[in-house]
C-alpha cells in the first residue's frame, strides 16, 4: 500500500512539471531569445562598435538583441538617456543566466553603464523600462566589443573558474554587481617573491586578496576609492612552487560596477633583498649587471647592499622612477663615510642612471632610503654597471 501512494505522488509531480509553469528559467529566456536581433558592429577587428535605437512602446515592453563574440574580450555598454523614464539593460549568456544589469537615469546626456570581461561565444541584452510610464520611449544602445586574452572571463567567482593568467601581464576586470570576487589563477614554478600592483576604483574600495591552491587567505588589502588614476604596489610575498589566485571584488555596500587592473611581477629569491639589512654590518652582497630588487615597507624602512669594486673603475648606478614614491640612495665607502648621495625623481615605472662615479679598489655600500611620496609595500629596483 505505502509503495502505491509513494508511485502516486511521484507521477503527480512529473505531471505538474511537465503541464504546469515549472520551467527552467534558462528555457523561458531561450525560447525569448529566439526573436533576439542580431547587433551589427562596424568591423570584426579588435575594437568595434555598435549603435542602435529603438522605441519602447509601454512600461513592460522589452528588446532583445544578440551579439556574436569571435573570441575572447571584453563589452562595454552606453544609453542615450531618456528624460522621460529610467531604461535598464540586462546582460545574459546563451542559457540565459544573468550577469548584470544597470539602468540609465532620467536625462538626456549619454550615460556608461558596465563592462564586462567574456569568453567566445554567443550573448544577448535586454532593454526594458525600469522606472517610469509613457509610450513612444525612445533609446539609444551603444556597445564596444574588444577582443583580447588580458581580460577576466565571466564568471569567475569560483577557484573551478578562475581566469588563468600569466605573470608579467596586465589584466583588466570589472566588479560584480552581487557580493562576489573575480577571481584569477597562476602558477609559480620556483621559489621566489610574487609583486601585484594594482588601480583603485573611482566610487568603490577594492579589496584584494591572495590565497592558495584551496582558496585560503595568505594576504589582503583594501585599496581606498579615488577619483584619481592610482596604479600602485598592493603587496609582496613570498611563495612556494605551486597554484595561487588574485580575488578583486569590490564593496558590496555600493552599487557600482568599478573597472581595475593589475599586474603581477615574479621576482627570484636571489635578486630580492634579506631582511634585516639595516646597517651596514647586516648589508645584502650583491654583484654588477644584475638587477636587484627591495621593499620599502615604511618611512623610517632603510635597505643597505654591499658591493666589491676589484680595481679602480667607473661604477653607474641605475634605480628606477616610481610614480608615487622617490628614494634618496648613498654611496658609502668601507669607512662608513657617505662619498656620494643621489636623489631620485617621481617618474613612469623606468629604470634610469642616476650617475657614475669613479672608485677605488674596495667594499662600497648602497643606503636605500625614502625620500618623499607614498612610503608602505613599495617595491623598488636598482642596477650596478
Amino acid at each position: 500500500m505505502l509503495k502505491k501512494i509513494i508511485a502516486l505522488i511521484i507521477a503527480l509531480f512529473i505531471f505538474f512539471s511537465v503541464n504546469s509553469g515549472w520551467t527552467k528559467a534558462e528555457s523561458i529566456y531561450t525560447d525569448t531569445f529566439l526573436n533576439a536581433i542580431p547587433l551589427s558592429f562596424d568591423s570584426s577587428d579588435e575594437l568595434s562598435e555598435s549603435y542602435t535605437s529603438g522605441v519602447l512602446n509601454q512600461q513592460r515592453d522589452a528588446k532583445y538583441y544578440s551579439i556574436n563574440m569571435q573570441k575572447n574580450g571584453e563589452l562595454y555598454f552606453s544609453m542615450q538617456q531618456n528624460p522621460s523614464v529610467e531604461i535598464g539593460v540586462t546582460l545574459y549568456d546563451a542559457s540565459g543566466k544573468e550577469y548584470e544589469t544597470y539602468y540609465a537615469d532620467k536625462g538626456v546626456k549619454i550615460e556608461e553603464l558596465f563592462g564586462q570581461g567574456l569568453v567566445k561565444g554567443n550573448y544577448y541584452i535586454k532593454v526594458f523600462v525600469y522606472e517610469g510610464t509613457g509610450t513612444e520611449l525612445p533609446y539609444q544602445l551603444h556597445v564596444m566589443r574588444f577582443y583580447g586574452d588580458d581580460v577576466e572571463f565571466e564568471t569567475n567567482n569560483t577557484i573551478e573558474t578562475a581566469t588563468p593568467i600569466k605573470i608579467g601581464q596586465y589584466y583588466l576586470g570589472y566588479t560584480d554587481q552581487l557580493d562576489t570576487s573575480d577571481l584569477f589563477r597562476f602558477k609559480t614554478n620556483n621559489i621566489g617573491l610574487i609583486n601585484i600592483k594594482g588601480t583603485a576604483a573611482v566610487k568603490s574600495d577594492l579589496n584584494y586578496r591572495l590565497l592558495d591552491e584551496k582558496g585560503h587567505l595568505i594576504e589582503a588589502k583594501v585599496v581606498k576609492a579615488s577619483d584619481q588614476y592610482s596604479f600602485s604596489s598592493i603587496f609582496t610575498k613570498q611563495l612556494k612552487p605551486g597554484t595561487y589566485y588574485i580575488s578583486v571584488s569590490g564593496d558590496s555596500r555600493v552599487y557600482s560596477n568599478e573597472k581595475y587592473g593589475f599586474v603581477t611581477t615574479f621576482i627570484e629569491s636571489i635578486k630580492f633583498e634579506k631582511e634585516s639589512n639595516n646597517t651596514l654590518k647586516q648589508a645584502n652582497s650583491i654583484s654588477a649587471n644584475i638587477q636587484y630588487h627591495g621593499l620599502l615597507t615604511e618611512k623610517s624602512d632603510k635597505d643597505i647592499f654591499k658591493f666589491y669594486a676589484s680595481t679602480t673603475k667607473y661604477v653607474s648606478i641605475y634605480f628606477n622612477r616610481l610614480e608615487k614614491t622617490a628614494f634618496k640612495i648613498h654611496l658609502i665607502n668601507s669607512k662608513g663615510r657617505v662619498v656620494k648621495t643621489y636623489t631620485t625623481k617621481k617618474g613612469n615605472e623606468s629604470i634610469v642612471k642616476l650617475g657614475e662615479i669613479r672608485l677605488a679598489k674596495g667594499s662600497y655600500y648602497l643606503d636605500v632610503e625614502y625620500y618623499e611620496g607614498e612610503s608602505e609595500n613599495v617595491l623598488y629596483q636598482f642596477l650596478l654597471k
